[in-house]
This record gives structure tokens, C-alpha cells and sequence, in this order.
């Protein structure tokens, strides 16, 4: 995996299209901002779709992780995990969940949005403007890291959000 930094989705998608082979490939997988995107795929593609970027003007950052997330090279053993989504009871929200696979409110097909948000990618951006849409303008990142902070106060204004980076910060927040 490698965030691309620079440059418009379509432009990775197109480059990554071109150099696309059924058994060597990298594909979009997080479309964290206007400006930057995460692609994933097979390490025997990743020189070739680099350049690519990179020649179009893009900064190409590889990271650090263990498998090419949300992509089809995932569905290699998802036979359980399918089965337990399947005998789960999931009962009706109170608050809106916003899917990462569609980018817009879930209704009543979560099962199969949990199933596909392992190979399917990230609609982040999408995520956030479907938040805008139904006027949200608070916003909690809970774990270690601040990335989706970060993304969250580079693409909105108008907003308050709050990072919980570890368990205590969490129940001190839900004490409050």
C-alpha cells in the first residue's frame, strides 16, 4: 500500500488502470481527500505504477502494513467471517452509520456493507460530505493516530472534533 499525495483520484485511477494485469495490479483503496489517495494491490506493481505517478506529478508514500487491504487479494479466506455476519442479529440504529464502502447512509444491508468493506475501498471523502449533508459538526477520531483528524479539519469547516487516543480518554469522554 502507499498514499498518493498531489494529485485528483481519477488520475491514480486512470494510471493504475493502464497498468493494470489480472495477476500484478494496484488499485484505489482509500479516497482520503481531493488530494490524496491510497492504492493498494501486488508488490510486483507497485515500481511500475510508482513512476507512473510520480511522472503525472504525484508523491507516492509506501506504508508500512502487512497486506494489501481492500482489495480482492483479501477474499482468500472470508468464508467465516461471511458466515458470523451472517448469524448476527444487527437491529436498527439511533444514529446514522455512514457507510466506508458507499460513502453514504446504511440502511438495512449491513451485513453485507461489514462483508464488502474488506475488499471494497475507503469512500472517506464521500463519507464527509454525506456528514455535511445531514449537518453533523462534531466529529470524535478514537485510537492512537490522528490521520482522519487531519483529513476531517483539512476538508470541513465550521467544525469541533475531538481525538481519544486510548481507553482511558474514551471512558472519560463517555463519563462526562
Amino acid at each position: 500500500m502507499a498514499a498518493v499525495l498531489k494529485l485528483d483520484a481519477h488520475i491514480i485511477e486512470s494510471s493504475c488502470q493502464k497498468c493494470f494485469k489480472e495477476d500484478s495490479y494496484m488499485v484505489p483503496v482509500n479516497y482520503n481527500s481531493p488530494q490524496q489517495t491510497v492504492i493498494s494491490g501486488h508488490k510486483t506493481a507497485f515500481e511500475k505504477v510508482s513512476e507512473a505517478l510520480k511522472e503525472a506529478g504525484g508523491r507516492v508514500i509506501p506504508l508500512k502494513v502487512t497486506g494489501a487491504f481492500h482489495t480482492q487479494l483479501m477474499g482468500y479466506d472470508l468464508h467465516a467471517y461471511e458466515a458470523l455476519l451472517k448469524e448476527t442479529i444487527f437491529h436498527s440504529s439511533h444514529v446514522d452509520i455512514i457507510s466506508n464502502v458507499t460513502g453514504s447512509r446504511m440502511n438495512e444491508r449491513f451485513d453485507t456493507l461489514m462483508y464488502q468493506q474488506v475488499l471494497s475501498p475507503v469512500r472517506f471523502t464521500n463519507m464527509l460530505e454525506t456528514s455535511q449533508k445531514l449537518n453533523y459538526t462534531h466529529y470524535i477520531e478514537i485510537g492512537p493516530g490522528e490521520v482522519l483528524t487531519g483529513l476531517i479539519q483539512r476538508q470541513l469547516s465550521d467544525i469541533t472534533i475531538q481525538t481519544l487516543k486510548d481507553a482511558k480518554a474514551l471512558e472519560d469522554f463517555l463519563n462526562d
